[in-house]
């Protein structure tokens, strides 16, 4: 099992995630982000610059009440990261069900 050993892999995998979740490409506002994944600032904030300077998230800013607050959304690339990530998952959880689970009980819930 290696996905969730590092906690900013498995904040990038959550911000992926949520930008992804209704299947179109929308901004949203980092510290709503933040707040909805109810991460701390210094994972979620780390896995935001490693997002965007890998290409996985584009953003801007956009004013609000005099203050340009930073907005992000995914892009093709993070859409194939995210993929990723939910392939490790399903690994991984499968792993975590042959240890914790009683074997019947495994087999059945897949």
């Amino acid at each position: 099992m290696t996905f969730w050993r590092d906690s900013q892999t498995a904040a990038a995998a959550c911000i992926l995630a949520l930008l992804c979740e209704d299947g179109t490409r929308i901004y949203l506002p980092s510290r709503a982000m933040q707040e909805r994944l109810n991460l701390e600032s210094e994972p979620f904030d780390q896995a935001l610059q490693q997002l965007l300077s890998s290409g996985a998230l584009e953003g801007c800013e956009w004013p609000y009440e005099g203050m340009a607050l930073p907005h992000y959304r995914i892009t093709g690339i993070g859409r194939s990261l995210l993929q990723g990530y939910r392939e490790q998952w399903r690994r991984d959880r499968e792993e975590l069900d042959q240890l914790l689970l009683p074997s019947g009980f495994a087999a059945s819930v897949k």
